[in-house]
């Protein structure tokens, strides 16, 4: 009988307890994802990080959510557990962060700025006034053309030659100048040597033919011989 009664004020102490106390409220669910950056540029073969964040009803952060990361196009943005995205291949790829079936997107666009920089002439020597054209020869990272082609030119010494946007050289002054092109991740600079022009040869000799002309007249080839004293 003592071990029933036992029984009864357990039971009851146990239903006193939960009386009065809510049941555990359930976790908020993921209402969206972002990610930052939600749009970026990357150079070919680059890298960059990407941050996903799960985001309940009410806008605040879920920090304990799991986030899958996946990619539209591998062969051209492979993206990593992490969030770090790799560019292997031109064009543009959407990176997807989700959780609980929510997700956020991000367009990633792969570059491939200039490299390499060829000059032809790889310099040269002006007189005075002259021009040189130079034509350059633009290359990526994986051999093939930039996308984007735009140099910038310029000379460290405008005194005896400036460049033009184009890639014209105009020599000034004598002495050396150093012309450089610049773009994307490269840059070329080539040697342009300016000198005076030399004179014409019928300046140069105009004195000493006014000079013979002198020397033959009668006076000057036949000299009246010299009379001794007596």
């Amino acid at each position: 009988m003592r071990m029933i009664n036992l029984f009864f004020i357990s039971c009851a102490a146990a239903v006193a307890a939960g009386c009065g106390s809510d049941p555990a409220e359930p976790p908020p669910a993921v209402a969206s994802v972002s990610i930052t950056p939600d749009s970026a540029s990357v150079i070919l073969f680059d890298t960059l990080r990407l941050t996903a964040v799960a985001r309940d009803s009410r806008g605040d952060a879920l920090t304990d959510r799991a986030i899958t990361w996946t990619s539209s196009d591998p062969g051209k943005v492979f993206v990593q557990p992490t969030g770090r995205v790799q560019a292997l291949g031109r064009g543009t790829t959407t990176i997807t962060a989700a959780s609980e079936g929510k997700g956020g997107q991000a367009r990633i666009a792969v570059v491939a700025p200039i490299t390499v920089i060829q000059l032809t002439p790889d310099g040269g020597f002006l007189k005075i006034g002259d021009t040189l054209r130079l034509v350059p020869t633009l290359f990526s990272s994986d051999g093939g053309p930039p996308t984007d082609s735009t140099l910038t030119w310029s000379s460290d010494d405008t005194t005896r030659a400036v460049v033009s946007a184009t890639g014209l050289v105009a020599a000034r002054g004598a002495g050396t100048a150093h012309i450089t092109a610049a773009g994307g991740r490269a840059l070329r600079t080539v040697q342009v040597n300016v000198d005076v022009p030399v004179a014409t040869w019928a300046s140069a000799a105009r004195s000493p033919r006014k000079s013979s002309a002198r020397c033959r007249s009668p006076a000057c080839t036949h000299p009246r011989p010299s009379q001794s004293r007596q």
